[in-house]
């Protein structure tokens, strides 16, 4: 991700309420690598902090000692282990180039949960509510968050690797981009 413009994940400027760094582990001169940047150099493009990106450094990067250079502070979660890009990673890349969804996906209209509750849905998802709040959008905004089951006739995942990301939770860690483009593994059809 380098090569299209991104920096390393724990160099967001959120990183510390995610990581632990810790300094005295890290090879003399290498610190450098664990810089966190301010806001005029990063963008979030609205996402949050992905443990899972291929982005992120393992737990013992550039350690000299063999112990720990940066550790997660949720419990339970693997960092710096990935081959590919997490479901956040494309989000960021495509959010940054501007790329439009190209997923096409036919809105059943009988489907009882696809009904907004609020009047103003359209204008907050349009100012980017949808992944901003998605805790309260996504359950009552699912027309403008497009989040509305498609027909049967089109369940199915839009990226080979969406089995393998649901099976990492990302269908609720990001489900915005997870139940459009990966509806058959995040069981949304």
């Amino acid at each position: 991700m380098h090569a299209v413009g991104f920096q390393h994940e724990q160099t967001r400027t959120d990183r510390d309420q995610f990581v632990t760094v810790y300094y005295q582990n890290i090879q003399s001169g290498l610190e450098y690598n664990f810089v966190r940047y301010n806001q005029d150099t990063i963008d979030h493009l609205q996402t949050r902090y992905d443990y899972y990106s291929i982005m992120h450094y393992p737990m013992n990067a550039f350690s000299r000692n063999g112990r720990p250079t940066i550790v997660p502070r949720q419990a339970g979660v693997s960092i710096g282990n990935r081959n590919d890009f997490s479901a956040t990673d494309i989000l960021k890349i495509n959010r940054y180039y501007e790329c439009e969804d190209t997923t096409e996906t036919d809105v059943d209209e009988t489907n009882p949960d696809c009904e907004e509750t609020h009047p103003n849905c359209s204008a907050w998802a349009a100012r980017g509510e949808c992944s901003r709040n998605p805790a309260w959008m996504l359950p009552n905004c699912p027309v403008s968050c497009q989040q509305c089951r498609p027909s049967s006739s089109n369940c199915a995942d839009d990226n080979v690797n969406c089995a393998r990301w649901a099976s990492n939770g990302e269908c609720t860690r990001n489900p915005l981009y997870m139940r459009t483009s990966c509806r058959q593994s995040c069981n949304v059809c």
